[in-house]
């Protein structure tokens, strides 16, 4: 009688030996893994969507040009046309946070031993805590930019939304056409 050694689940040519090195061994697995922490982290975010968002690369801050607002009219006839006041403007630079992580080992032996996998579960629980944190700064940098004064002088700063009858900006009104 003869007995064959497991092969793995996540060997990339489907065989696995002694002599193959660790990217060859657990080819698939972080491809899974990854794949699955996307998805929740997509399904439990709220702000994701929401709001600008840039990726740096090879920086560690960005700047934006922040500028005022022109005037518009109508034009009467036999009036001259002259240059508006000048357009004021200004940069704000946003340097970058830290990187965000979530992180949970597993034994392999526990892995092994147990009647229910458990990378599904870990994943699912990465993506929700990464996207809680992500929507927690999100709505923290909104509260703080609500009450800046403006960066581009003269211009009005922060900014406020009015919700229910009665206000400015009735949303409900907008929302129920």
């Amino acid at each position: 009688m003869s007995y064959t050694a497991f092969q793995g689940n996540n060997v990339a040519n489907g065989s696995r030996t002694p002599s193959q090195n660790y990217a060859t061994r657990y080819a698939t697995a972080l491809t899974l893994f990854s794949g699955e922490v996307f998805n929740a982290f997509n399904s439990a975010t709220i702000f994701k969507g929401l709001v600008r968002n840039y990726s740096l690369r090879g920086g560690k801050s960005k700047q934006f040009l922040l500028s005022g607002k022109l005037d518009a009219g109508y034009h009467t006839p036999g009036t001259a046309i002259g240059p508006d006041a000048g357009l004021k403007s200004n940069e704000k630079t946003i340097v970058m946070d830290s990187l965000l992580y979530s992180s949970q080992f597993v034994y392999d032996l526990d892995e092994i031993l147990s009647q229910w996998s458990s990378r599904s579960e870990i994943s699912k629980q990465i993506g929700e805590a990464l996207a809680l944190h992500y929507d927690d700064r999100i709505a923290r940098v909104l509260a703080k930019g609500a009450t800046e004064s403006s960066v581009v002088t003269g211009e009005p700063g922060g900014f406020q939304v009015n919700i229910g009858s009665g206000n400015t900006n009735n949303a409900q009104a907008i929302v129920d056409g």
